[in-house]
């Protein structure tokens, strides 16, 4: 490792180059809480939300009803935003077509995916989840919206209306099993 003039910045060697995209992560909120009204203070990471879509992914996929692939489950959760480590997190209000949103996407995240050797296995993952092209990936994008409204469910408490966050999922739900786990929590969410 080189240490930088500024003693607290450490430049990473090359070969670890990806993580300081990957540290971005850590440190990009999700734009949408923000736009709702949570604070910097409260608000979640996108490393957050993939870490908790992992993990709901994990905890539901023996209830599902249909056969789904967990390896392929566990890397499509953590590398379904990991775009948004270049281009950041791009929400509805920025008037950003789909089309424009999803070129941009698939150029940063076939960049970031270069420094692995399973570069084409993650790319293929990743455009799976984009276009919900297999059973596995339509799971992880309906409990995408799951994780959420579990967020949307646990910032209620701060004085905000995030009503719009549990509405735009009702028409996502598309079997019974989401749809069933959609109404448990808006019935929860006494909404």
């Amino acid at each position: 490792m080189k240490i930088s003039k500024n003693e607290n910045q450490v430049s990473l060697s090359e070969e670890f180059s990806f993580y300081e995209i990957l540290f971005q992560l850590k440190n990009l909120y999700r734009q949408g809480w923000l736009q709702a009204g949570i604070s910097k203070e409260h608000c979640e990471s996108i490393a957050d939300h993939s870490f908790a879509l992992a993990m709901l992914c994990l905890k539901y996929q023996k209830d599902y009803p249909e056969m789904l692939d967990m390896e392929k489950m566990l890397k499509m959760t953590l590398i379904h935003d990991l775009a948004e480590a270049v281009i950041g997190d791009i929400t509805p209000s920025e008037e950003i077509s789909l089309k424009d949103k999803f070129s941009m996407e698939k150029e940063a995240i076939e960049s970031i995916l270069s420094h692995f050797p399973d570069s084409d296995e993650l790319l293929d993952i990743w455009l799976d989840f984009e276009t919900g092209g297999s059973s596995t990936a339509l799971y992880v994008k309906q409990m995408d919206k799951i994780e959420m409204m579990l967020q949307a469910l646990v910032y209620q408490n701060h004085s905000v209306d995030l009503s719009s966050f549990f509405e735009s999922t009702e028409k996502q739900m598309q079997n019974d099993f989401f749809k069933d786990l959609r109404l448990k929590i808006i019935n929860k969410a006494k909404l």
